[in-house]
């Protein structure tokens, strides 16, 4: 059996962003952006938002285009250049910063929101880069965590992949509910919400099928179930006023 090098090296990413730049697209993830407006009351004008790994940077234009002061961060090169051609399209003001999201050049308790998708699963030891998100939260500030729900079938296939080495995002692992709340301990965290999204299954579907099964899904979304079964399972921490690092 091939032995997986846990990490997902720099060069998987520029490669892919890279594509990505050829044929630029923009999807917001909508089940994502609903959770953050509804923590602000649909309020988030003025409001300092940091995407860390932000890749696209797609659902950060989208909440500095609703009025916040928006800020990505991601290692990749080519992945700025897809924020800013993207931003420019879309007539949105965002700050770019290129940077390891472990070192962040950026104050404490700078943000009212930090929140990343599709990060932390491509580090084996996740709470180095968790922990400086916090450092950067404001006191009663809010973190949120997106990443692969790991009781799916699709999980399979993606180890499946991993081993053959036809999955094209390197090294990943998945979460479930319990993993994720294990973080509120260790980083003295109050849990807001958990959260799931999508299907794997959806896009294989032929469209007429594929808007049935999406309402579906969204009915399924705004169910207790939705964390358990969905294609990814999300998390909004918040911190409070008495944090101790």
């Amino acid at each position: 059996m091939k032995k997986l090098s846990k990490s997902s090296p720099k060069s998987v990413w520029e490669k892919g962003w890279k594509q990505f730049n050829k044929k630029v697209t923009i999807r917001p993830n909508q089940q994502v952006i609903r959770h953050i407006l509804k923590l602000f009351d649909n309020q988030i004008s003025g409001k300092k938002i940091l995407e860390v790994g932000a890749g696209s940077g797609n659902d950060s234009i989208r909440l500095s285009k609703l009025g916040a002061s928006v800020t990505v961060l991601d290692f990749s090169p080519q992945a700025i250049k897809a924020c800013k051609s993207i931003a420019q399209k879309e007539k949105a003001k965002i700050k770019t910063i290129l940077s390891n999201c472990l070192h962040i050049p950026l104050k404490n308790n700078s943000f009212d929101l930090v929140f990343s998708v599709g990060l932390i699963e491509h580090f084996a030891h996740p709470l180095p880069v968790i922990k400086e998100q916090v450092r950067l939260l404001k006191k009663d500030g809010y973190l949120l965590i997106d990443v692969p729900q790991r009781y799916n079938l699709y999980t399979i296939v993606k180890k499946i992949r991993m081993l053959t080495g036809s999955f094209p995002f390197g090294w990943e692992t998945e979460y479930s509910v319990f993993d994720l709340n294990k973080f509120s301990s260790k980083l003295k965290l109050v849990p807001v919400l958990f959260y799931g999204r999508g299907s794997a299954l959806i896009q294989k579907l032929p469209p007429k099928l594929r808007a049935h099964f999406s309402k579906i899904l969204n009915t399924v979304e705004s169910t207790p179930l939705a964390p358990l079964i969905c294609l990814s399972v999300g998390v909004i921490f918040k911190k409070p006023k008495k944090h101790l690092r």
